[in-house]
């Protein structure tokens, strides 16, 4: 049977494939009867009718009452759904949780274009573990073997959105605020290309001290440990 999943609301369009199919056949899912059935004589193709989540029997029954049943044939399931993703930032090999509806055995996880070690699925939890490459702001997709797919973004990068104290003198040591976004997350930054030490973080504010600079326009450049990053402007007076 193609497609082998639907869902419980009914309305899959499925093939059936076998032999010794009659006209005015009818196909009955867990005692259900299809709708729109055409029958050849080594095909059928029809709509599944609604049913309850988990797997159906698929029953032929030929016009003269002779049947024929395949146990489990068709598996009704929910709709493939990714609510949340923890943590949102992972290193390579950190096993990483989505929470949603619909995942199916088989199912397959990419991170970013690159494909991750499926641990664990369940109807509402799948647990993979987080690939190397490029994890700044990759899109995690799920892959269900019915070929639905969902996703949701990890590995966010910061923002920087304002600077506090956005100028100073050349000798450096002054406190600089940053505000944006997913600041928490930022491991290192600079000023003119210089380090420069990161006093606290939050989400939205960062506070950093100012190293020694050149008279003039400075980048300040933020970057979490998986290399996202940010920019804006200080000046040195």
């Amino acid at each position: 049977m193609t497609p082998n999943t639907g869902f419980p609301g009914g309305g899959a369009f499925v093939t059936l494939a076998g032999g010794n199919f009659a006209p005015g056949a009818q196909v009955v899912f867990d005692g259900v009867g299809a709708t729109g059935e055409i029958v050849a004589p080594n095909t059928i193709t029809c709509f599944a009718p609604a049913g309850a989540l988990g797997p159906a029997d698929v029953q032929v029954v030929n016009p003269d009452a002779t049947s024929t049943v395949a146990p489990a044939a068709f598996t009704y399931v929910l709709p493939l759904a990714v609510a949340s993703i923890v943590p949102t930032t992972a290193a390579p090999g950190q096993a990483v949780t989505l929470t949603g509806a619909g995942f199916q055995p088989g199912a397959s996880v990419t991170v970013g274009g690159s494909a991750a070690n499926v641990v664990s699925v369940a109807s509402g939890v799948l647990v993979y573990e987080q690939p190397s490459g490029d994890l700044c702001q990759g899109l995690v997709t799920v892959h269900s073997p019915d070929l639905q797919t969902a996703s949701i973004a990890a590995n966010p990068p910061p923002t920087i959105t304002s600077v506090l104290g956005d100028h100073g003198p050349t000798q450096g040591g002054m406190a600089a605020a940053l505000v944006g976004t997913h600041l928490n997350l930022v491991t290192s930054a600079t000023i003119g290309g210089a380090p420069t030490t990161v006093v606290s973080a939050s989400p939205s504010v960062l506070f950093l001290l100012t190293p020694p600079g050149a008279v003039g326009p400075a980048t300040i450049a933020i970057t979490t440990s998986y290399g996202c990053t940010a920019t804006a402007t200080y000046v040195y007076e």
